[in-house]
């Protein structure tokens, strides 16, 4: 775990934000991509930049909103970050009302978005474990790791080994990625929906951070 990272000795950055920004830049490179590949008209290609900066607004709402639920205290409202399933639903939410707003098939727009948001949410989790939140339960596995006395896991869990569900999800998104890459174009979106809240449902009993206590 390195919750920063110093470039060229310069001023550290949270490893985190390090990986979030990495995700993204996967995420445009992938996209353009399949921009070549599926022969997009440029026109077309300047709606798909505005849809995803009109998700985005939406998502990073629907983070925060759920992530301040997660930890109200005393009835009270605490914003402390983001939730990856409210930005999600938000990011959706988004993608709906620009697509009514612009003729834009809805279906179209998922399935093309899908392939590179799965590759970005990999390198996030990837920032989740350097950043220390999202860990797992304790374990005896050999996958078990254990985090400095500074993190969050250690404050509940000391310096047990726990379940990297961090990278066990971040290796499972790029696998997921691959086989996106592999579907037709039109049942990518449809694809994701069967298989990540799968994948997420069984990692949630290898969890150990507040979510799973109160769901």
């Amino acid at each position: 775990m390195y919750k920063q990272i110093s470039f060229f000795n310069g001023s550290p950055i949270a490893s985190y934000n390090v990986l979030i920004g990495v995700g993204i830049i996967a995420f445009f490179l992938i996209l353009e991509r399949i921009f070549k590949k599926y022969e997009i008209p440029f026109q077309l290609r300047d709606s798909v930049y505005s849809a995803v900066l009109f998700a985005a607004f939406f998502g990073a709402i629907g983070a925060t909103l759920l992530e301040a639920l997660y930890h109200r205290k005393n009835g009270s409202i605490v914003f402390s970050g983001f939730t990856f399933y409210g930005g999600f639903v938000f990011c959706l939410l988004g993608l709906f009302i620009y697509s009514r707003m612009r003729k834009i098939n809805f279906w179209y727009l998922t399935n093309m978005l899908i392939l590179p948001f799965s590759l970005a949410h990999a390198f996030g989790r990837i920032g989740c474990f350097l950043g220390g939140c999202c860990y797992g339960l304790p374990t005896n596995s050999v996958l078990g790791v254990r985090f400095p006395v500074d993190s969050l896991p250690y404050k509940y869990y000391m310096d047990s080994h726990l379940h990297p569900t961090q990278l066990y999800e971040s290796v499972a998104l790029m696998l997921l990625s691959l086989l996106l890459f592999k579907v037709k174009f039109d049942r990518r979106f449809m694809t994701y929906l069967l298989i990540y809240p799968s994948l997420r449902f069984v990692l949630e009993f290898y969890r150990g951070d507040i979510r799973v206590n109160i769901f």
